[in-house]
């Protein structure tokens, strides 16, 4: 194959309940993760060397990178890349760029050097990357636990509209997981045959108190003026999204935020 195209797209958490901190350093947690339809294109060809473009992140850092070594040396491959991902999904805003375009690079390779992967393997190859990456290759809505690497696939439909708030914030992850206090811990539960959208919860948010207070202000100020079924924010932070049923008209809602806050608000979907 000469090139490969792929997309990564976005996610929101409907709540997320976050345990102590494992011997791993990771915390254990427990969310139900559901794509939407924001997303960064990806593409991959072969090339002499390693190259990565449209994103400005070290190398040590960067997940891509990550996966395209990994492949490199479990697979035997001796060809570069030239990955260039037209980058949409914020970076730093709780909805998993990083993560997802990780798995759209893992697929892309699988197609681009023939390895002929199954879904479960490339899953596998995810949770050696990153927390939140098994997900994103197959990006069906799932019930997510341990350090995101378990996933229990759930079929029920979201039957409702999103509106999402991207406040105009870089926060990273780590810092996020590393200041939070295991006494904030809810106690709601997930259910895998329907969404039950009561007393759900982001323990995160709770980290913003003392460590961003700002933040956390106009975080809250945002929930209340959404007034959505459930108004919560997504993963790390700091994006914020509100979900309606599916009658409600929201552009008056997402004009009114949008004037009042000056962030970037719209409507997305479930995928």
């Amino acid at each position: 194959m000469n090139k490969i195209f792929e997309k990564a797209y976005a996610k929101i958490n409907i709540g997320l309940k976050v345990g102590k901190k494992r011997s791993d350093g990771f915390h254990n947690i427990e969310t139900v993760m559901a794509r939407i339809n924001l997303c960064d294109d990806i593409s991959l060809e072969n090339s002499d060397n390693i190259v990565i473009e449209g994103m400005d992140i070290p190398i040590e850092e960067n997940l891509i990178y990550k996966v395209i070594m990994f492949f490199r040396d479990k697979y035997y491959i001796k060809r570069g890349v030239k990955v260039v991902i037209n980058k949409v999904i914020p970076i730093g805003a709780g909805l998993g760029g990083g993560s997802s375009d990780a798995a759209a690079v893992i697929r892309g390779l699988n197609k681009l050097w023939g390895l002929n992967l199954s879904v479960k393997k490339m899953e596998e190859i995810g949770q050696k990357i990153g927390s939140d990456v098994s997900f994103f290759v197959s990006g069906k809505t799932c019930i997510v636990k341990g350090k995101g690497e378990i996933l229990k696939k759930i079929d029920y439909v979201l039957p409702y509209k999103i509106v999402l708030v991207v406040l105009p914030y870089s926060i990273s992850t780590k810092t996020i997981y590393e200041n939070y206090n295991y006494n904030n811990y809810s106690s709601f539960k997930y259910k895998t045959d329907s969404v039950c959208l009561k007393n759900i919860k982001n323990d995160l948010e709770s980290v913003y108190v003392n460590l961003y207070p700002d933040i956390f202000e106009l975080i809250t100020n945002i929930k209340n003026d959404l007034n959505g079924v459930l108004s919560l924010m997504s993963g790390s932070g700091p994006s914020v999204f509100a979900l309606y049923n599916k009658d409600t008209n929201v552009d008056n809602i997402i004009s009114f935020i949008n004037k009042k806050y000056k962030v970037l608000t719209f409507e997305v979907v479930f995928l």
